[in-house]
């Protein structure tokens, strides 16, 4: 939907609630829906494997190889592997935020030829 139109309705029937900044450009976020989809299933079956890092998204590329994921309700998104205490997450780039999700497992990713 438009901006506005939806700044709008937040403040009128949810005023706890606001748009997201893209950290890159200062402006609202916008995320395809292809791409928020598998983030949502992600979200109602295991927050707790969900983590916003402070870091750009670019950091974590250097020396690490690009994936893709191949089974589940993440399937076809793309990131970076990183630990974070001892546990795999698979980094990636949701509307300007660096999102790190946990529990990926080898088998559930290949690497994505460049």
């Amino acid at each position: 939907g438009d901006v506005q139109t939806l700044k709008q309705y937040l403040n009128d029937k949810l005023p706890d609630l606001h748009l997201v900044n893209d950290c890159a450009t200062h402006r609202t976020a916008v995320i395809p829906h292809s791409q928020m989809i598998p983030f949502m299933r992600v979200m109602q079956q295991s927050p707790e494997n969900i983590r916003i890092l402070l870091k750009p998204f670019e950091q974590y590329a250097q020396d690490n190889t690009l994936l893709r994921i191949t089974t589940g309700p993440m399937q076809g998104m793309q990131g970076y592997i990183i630990r974070i205490n001892r546990n795999r997450h698979l980094v990636m780039n949701i509307g300007g935020l660096t999102i790190a999700i946990g529990n990926i497992h080898k088998e559930m990713f290949e690497v994505v030829e460049e």
